[in-house]
């Protein structure tokens, strides 16, 4: 199983290749990002040890009004290349999502009919939409901030290590707890994420069996007992 997870994952993965211009640029403003919020703990450490606490000489860019500029402009950069990042990761997973959805239709269409009675209809539509739309959230969200984590906790380590090394390693120390931490959720979390996914193909499925025969729940007069049975589903 983990195997098929890990070559489905990777056939995903590939499909970015046909965009890999967009995913570059994206990949820039990641970096641009991560250096400006490096930037930023850096420029308040020069204001305060240099001339709020200290008595350095301020001269052209070297004072705090320069400093303030300096650090403006790097909000500024990080905003704007932010907004631009996030547009651009967007289109390409739309497109991405277009395609899958497409395959997935088509594929419903080319299944054999003994397969389709194995499966419900809700389970269907929850591949054809839910799915996709998780994986929406693995372009937009996990993939590009992975990167830009990585990178961020990279930089971070050396401008903590640079500023402060004593200080550095005692936060280092927290590391082991939250590494044992996430060992011990991850199966659990697995497991519920599969629970939950499996209650949402049975919503769906109900959904679309009581909206299409609507006419005859309400000919027999069924909408309570509906209503009580998607309580205890919606519930779970």
């Amino acid at each position: 199983m983990k195997r098929k997870n890990k070559g489905n994952l990777k056939r995903v993965m590939l499909m970015m290749l046909n965009y890999w211009p967009t995913m570059l640029a994206c990949v820039v403003c990641v970096l641009l990002v991560n250096l400006s919020d490096l930037a930023k703990p850096y420029i308040q450490k020069i204001i305060m040890d240099d001339f709020l606490l200290g008595s350095a000489q301020e001269a052209g860019w070297y004072s705090i009004g320069g400093m303030s500029v300096l650090y403006l402009g790097a909000v500024i950069l990080a905003a704007g290349m932010t907004v631009l990042q996030a547009n651009l990761i967007n289109g390409v997973a739309q497109k991405i999502m277009m395609a899958l959805r497409q395959r997935v239709f088509r594929h419903i269409q080319l299944m054999p009919l003994r397969l389709l009675d194995k499966f419900s209809a809700g389970r269907l539509i929850t591949r054809a939409t839910n799915d996709v739309e998780a994986l929406n959230e693995l372009f937009t969200d996990v993939v590009i901030n992975l990167f830009k984590d990585i990178f961020l906790l990279l930089g971070l380590v050396v401008v903590m290590v640079e500023l402060d090394w004593r200080l550095a390693l005692l936060s280092f120390t927290a590391l082991p707890l939250i590494a044992v931490f996430t060992f011990l959720v991850r199966t659990k979390l697995r497991r519920n994420f599969q629970v939950v996914k499996s209650l949402i193909g049975q919503i769906n499925g109900f959904f679309a069996e009581n909206i299409s025969g609507m006419r005859l729940v309400q000919i027999f007069n069924r909408q309570k007992e509906k209503l009580t049975a998607f309580r205890q589903l919606n519930k779970r």
